[in-house]
């Protein structure tokens, strides 16, 4: 009859598991049955594992797609970089956008709109980013897509800010999927 040693356990000597008696009473207490000795697993932390913090790490690409994090990350170069345009290099910004009767406004609303960007971007390091970001993120957009299709319409912006309306619309769609459902964590 063959014994196992030690070191041909599947498990690594430095992991040990905690007897029933050592978690407790409540512990070894099924919550759905009431049964003791019949503990359930947290199917989330065991299947994936926690992440930073005991946040959920993202499973596949899809659920990396539509993340607070990366909303809000590629959001927030987007209005960093389009809100600087203006104030860095004027030429090329009216070049693009068209003439503009009053550049200090439209440089003041790009500063303003960089702001959002910096905001998106500290707020999107959070662990887990905050929910109040996706609304900061989804209504700024809205309100941009919205100003783009009023004011093109009426005459006063070029059409290109139809395409910037599109992209404002992108941002919508994607933090309604990404960020207004509950904050994705593992409690410890």
């Amino acid at each position: 009859m063959a014994t196992s040693s030690p070191s041909s356990s599947p498990r690594p000597e430095n992991i040990s598991t905690p007897r029933p008696s050592q978690l407790g009473a409540a512990a070894d207490r099924d919550a759905t049955t009431g049964l003791t000795g019949s503990r359930r697993p947290n199917v989330l932390q065991d299947v994936q594992g926690p992440g930073i913090h005991g946040a959920v790490k993202p499973r596949g690409l899809a659920e990396r797609l539509i993340s607070r994090r990366l909303v809000a990350s590629l959001q927030g170069v987007w209005n960093v970089v389009t809100g600087v345009w203006p104030i860095v290099h004027p030429a090329s910004f009216v070049a693009v956008a068209g003439p503009k009767t009053d550049l200090w406004l439209v440089q003041t609303f790009g500063a303003y709109l960089a702001t959002i960007g910096v905001v998106l971007l500290l707020g999107g390091r959070a662990t887990p980013p905050p929910r109040g970001l996706a609304w900061l993120g989804m209504l700024s957009a809205a309100v941009l897509m919205v100003a783009d299709l009023v004011f093109v319409s009426a005459g006063r912006m070029d059409r290109i800010y139809l395409a910037d309306a599109a992209v404002e619309l992108g941002w919508v769609l994607w933090w309604s999927v990404a960020g207004l459902g509950r904050n994705r964590t593992v409690e410890h």
